[in-house]
């Protein structure tokens, strides 16, 4: 009787390891190994079409184009989703339409691209195919100035958030509209996510900032 009760001691003592043991492993949701999944890759450090020198930002829009800052070559590139080289435009300078350090792009839910042009301290405005529509910055620290800006994101209303000195928002029409302090003295970059696309994501110094919103990312 006593060997009996211990052998279903040990029985049931053994339960978890051999629950443990021959429970099946989840598949990972991306790949076997746990990381990411490796899908393509394009570009390499030259100047010419479809190559690039120092790419910064990037943005893809609704059908699928993707808009890369190519921040050494002074230019915006443009690609299919296959990495198929599209079109380009830019070109070192302070004009319109030309850039010094690109530095970010983003999308507007019509498709207009908006280009952080860092060394000229100011955004510039395009439409899909690279026409010039208009800009807005200069450098500086008073309002609607910039300090070399860096990342751009856009919500669903049309608004601009642009990084350097905290996150500045402006209208569509380069109105500044407001300003969302973070307590350091630079931020470099900013995105809308979320379950609801409804928090802004800020880069800084230091630190990640989250930021509630009452609008959503532009998709």
């Amino acid at each position: 009787m006593i060997k009996r009760t211990l052998l279903r001691l040990c029985l049931f003592a053994l339960l978890p390891i051999l629950f443990i043991v021959f429970l099946p492993r989840q598949q990972a949701p991306v790949a076997s190994n746990g990381g990411a999944l490796f899908v393509t890759s394009w570009g390499s450090d030259v100047t010419s079409s479809g190559k690039f020198k120092k790419p910064l930002g990037i943005a893809a829009d609704s059908s699928g184009l993707v808009y890369v800052a190519d921040s050494r070559n002074s230019r915006i590139q443009v690609f299919n989703a296959s990495g198929t080289y599209l079109s380009a435009w830019g070109s070192f300078g302070t004009g319109n339409g030309q850039f010094n350090l690109p530095s970010d792009v983003a999308i507007d839910s019509v498709g207009n691209v908006y280009v952080a042009d860092a060394g000229n301290h100011r955004i510039q405005k395009f439409t899909s195919t690279g026409v010039y529509i208009t800009q807005w910055g200069g450098s500086g620290s008073g309002n609607g100035q910039f300090n070399q800006p860096h990342g751009v994101v856009i919500d669903a209303e049309g608004n601009v958030y642009l990084t350097g000195k905290g996150v500045t928002v402006f209208n569509a029409a380069g109105e500044q509209i407001e300003n969302i302090p973070v307590p350091e003295s630079w931020t470099a970059n900013v995105t809308f996510g979320g379950k609801d696309r409804d928090t802004l994501f800020i880069t800084a110094s230091d630190s990640l900032y989250s930021v509630k919103t009452r609008v959503k990312g532009a998709y």
